[in-house]
């Protein structure tokens, strides 16, 4: 498929991945645990850290942890996932490892559906463009992946799996029978249509997995804060555990101080890691003095 731009970029970075087996396929690893070895097979394409090996965080993996667990038949329990963290705490490349885990890793299957979602074309292509980026740094995924630019599409010729990324067009998600769907910044989407249809399209599927992963909506009655208020209900008890849905909700509460940097620290698990410090404090001047950046700081 067209994919010169990222094969370009790619240039003096493709090298095996890993000699042998992929470590994914080593034995005795619990099904989260084989997601986790393929994550930290994937290179990272952007940032200070570009070409080096992702490496998950603990929280990262507690978060793989938690939706990946299994019953006592090996079975993934979780269905739906929602995460919400403030910006550049590392979601697309996170989100991205997942979504090529189901396309053509441990957790694909034979002609399945992966998509991502969001609220326009740009956001869209995030996703789609970090994924290109990855898997034409390894040959073993880039001799056996046709993408298609201009559709934003990606098929796996070996197992018939494709990926596609769509924009708020709901119509386009009726008909679908998704085995993974991501929705990236479901809080900027103006209607719950498109997620609605994705949650609704997995009944064929034996273990369809959906993961919403936002910051927050400032809209109480958003269907991303309906998804939170769920997800903290159930950590604070006041629901029982639902066996299907995981919760991941960093956010600080409405009363805190959000000039204290341990605010900073409680709900940015990347920061002063490969989250900037430095331009969080820097950020936190500005909004001092400006009630637009204030607002802005506080939600994001």
């Amino acid at each position: 498929g067209p994919k010169t731009g990222a094969e370009k970029a790619a240039k003096g970075q493709i090298k095996p991945a890993w000699r042998g087996k992929p470590p994914w396929e080593k034995k005795g690893l619990s099904r989260s645990e084989r997601v986790i070895a393929f994550c930290e097979v994937l290179p990272i394409t952007a940032g200070v850290h570009a070409g080096r090996k992702l490496k998950l965080r603990p929280w990262q993996k507690e978060i793989i942890n938690g939706i990946y667990r299994t019953d006592s038949d090996g079975v993934r329990e979780v269905r739906q996932a929602v995460l919400t963290l403030p910006r550049k705490n590392g979601k697309t490349a996170l989100v991205a490892a997942l979504a090529l885990a189901h396309l053509l890793g441990p957790e694909a299957e034979e002609r399945g559906q992966v998509y991502s979602a969001a609220s326009d074309r740009a956001q869209a292509s995030i996703l789609f463009n970090e994924m290109v980026a990855i898997i034409c740094r390894i040959p073993a995924f880039s001799d056996r992946c046709h993408i298609k630019n201009f559709h934003k599409e990606i098929t796996d010729t070996i197992n018939g799996s494709v990926y596609t990324a769509l924009s708020s067009d709901a119509r386009k998600a009726h008909g679908l029978s998704p085995s993974f769907f991501c929705f990236d910044e479901l809080a900027q989407s103006k209607s719950r249509e498109l997620f609605d249809n994705f949650q609704t399209g997995t009944g064929a599927r034996a273990e369809p997995l959906g993961i919403v992963i936002s910051t927050q909506s400032a809209d109480p009655h958003h269907v991303l804060s309906e998804l939170v208020d769920f997800a903290l209900s159930i950590e604070e008890g006041t629901l029982p555990p639902d066996p299907h849905f995981y919760g991941k909700v960093y956010a600080a509460p409405d009363d805190c101080d959000p000039w204290d940097e341990q605010v900073w620290f409680d709900c940015n698990p990347a920061l002063d890691d490969f989250r900037s410090l430095e331009e969080m404090r820097s950020f936190a001047e500005q909004a001092k003095l400006l009630p637009q950046k204030e607002a802005v700081f506080r939600s994001l």
